[in-house]
């Protein structure tokens, strides 16, 4: 004896369906694992499966990843050096531009604008000032800061 159940109907705990019968809705699921490693030396569990294959693979995976060490710290002082170089070029610039608008003020004072020449002359400096000791305390504490 087996009834039939409306799919909206709700279902009786005492209500028996016929095992024969297929559902209306079938739900499965899936799972998918990933990994992910990133670095110069495989997991431990791929270096023994290297070695393993091969005796001397564990001794050119060290060398590799000691090589590719090597280079990281090769560019990463040369960015360094990088910045300092543009840090510098930056400096002098701003030094030549000061002394320029020096130039300026003197002749300005000199051509009959005192006022003129002394203000710039004097704001000038100021600025020069200002802009050559944040760079100084840049460079000081930059070289506190422990390497990345």
């Amino acid at each position: 004896m087996s009834e039939e159940l409306e799919p909206d109907e709700a279902q009786e705990p005492d209500q028996v369906i016929d095992p024969q019968s297929k559902p209306d809705h079938v739900h499965s699921s899936r799972r998918l694992e990933l990994s992910f490693h990133e670095g110069p030396l495989p997991t431990p569990e791929a270096y023994a499966a290297y070695i393993e294959a091969n005796p001397d693979a564990g001794h050119e995976i060290i060398e590799m990843a000691k090589a590719a060490q090597t280079h990281q710290h090769r560019m990463g002082e040369r960015r360094l050096d990088a910045v300092i170089l543009v840090i510098k070029g930056g400096l002098a610039a701003l030094n030549i531009a000061v002394a320029g608008v020096l130039v300026l003020a003197v002749v300005l004072a000199v051509n009959g604008e005192p006022v003129w020449g002394v203000t710039i002359g004097l704001g000038d400096v100021l600025i020069a000032a200002l802009l050559n000791a944040r760079a100084l305390w840049e460079r000081k504490r930059g070289s506190e800061d422990p390497p990345e």
